[in-house]
């Protein structure tokens, strides 16, 4: 499995306005019918096993510190390297303006990237409606 190393200077902070931004592709209703998901619990478990290792995110690779406890403060309300635009990784409330959720996905239109995790493997359907659940839950750090 290979890691995004490259990067740019971080943005200055800007405004997001999150009613205004459409998703990529169109998110559906929600994710799975569950509601109340853990980000410690549920979320957690993935970006250690795949995203956390020390040549990928561990290490801060593209910007982004995946390492044991700074997994939330790393992608709540951080804005993301790659976007020239001031998109934040997740926008507590809005999944479909969360770039998380596009990298995820693979639906990588107003950011520069690649799907991840970069080469795969990648999360499964039922993982990223996991991801987009929590968001829409308001990304509690539960």
């Amino acid at each position: 499995m290979g890691c995004d190393s490259g990067g740019s200077a971080a943005v200055p902070d800007a405004a997001v306005d999150a009613s205004v931004d459409a998703p990529c592709f169109p998110l559906a209703d929600g994710g799975s019918a569950d509601a109340g998901v853990s980000f410690q619990g549920d979320l957690l478990p993935f970006f250690r096993d795949i995203c956390a290792n020390p040549e990928c995110h561990g290490g801060g690779a593209g910007g982004l510190d995946l390492s044991a406890g700074h997994e939330y403060s790393s992608l709540v309300g951080v804005m993301a390297q790659e976007c020239p635009d001031g998109h934040r990784y997740v926008v507590a409330g809005h999944p479909e303006s969360s770039y998380i959720v596009d990298k995820l996905r693979g639906s990588i239109c107003r950011c520069e990237g690649e799907r991840m995790p970069l080469g795969g493997p990648y999360f499964l359907p039922v993982q990223i409606d996991r991801f987009i659940d929590w968001i829409a839950e308001g990304a509690p750090n539960n």
